[in-house]
């Protein structure tokens, strides 16, 4: 199966029923957790960036608590993994400042790992 382009995709959207429509929705959340990330901040933090940008945060330092610093290794795997939730957070928002502090907020952390892992 080829995917229908955006456009296509639009004008069918069009011509459906709202209950057709939440149908369509509920299929797709079903699915995916990104889909599911994608719709909660779409419903929930669209209005409040501040408060997405306070979770994604916390949501980083949590992840950075759980890195394993006893070889390189694990290490950078733990931090290649808070980069992809980082990248991740800030696909979901269209503001660039968002962007901007959870990567600032990356590097903050990414100061107080143990010397011997900063090379």
């Amino acid at each position: 199966m080829v995917a229908a382009t955006t456009k296509t995709i639009k004008d069918t959207l069009d011509t459906k029923t709202n209950k057709e429509i939440k149908e369509i929705l509920y299929q797709l959340l079903k699915y995916k957790k990104e889909n599911k990330e994608l719709a909660t901040y779409l419903l929930f933090y669209e209005q409040e960036e501040t408060e997405f940008v306070a979770d994604a945060k916390a949501a980083i330092t949590e992840q950075f608590e759980e890195v394993n610093t006893k070889t390189v290794f694990y290490a950078k795997k733990g931090l290649r993994k808070m980069i992809r939730l980082a990248s991740k957070f800030s696909k979901y928002s269209s503001d660039k400042t968002t962007s901007i502090e959870l990567g600032l907020h990356l590097a903050d952390h990414l100061s107080t790992l143990p010397r011997q892992l900063k090379s």
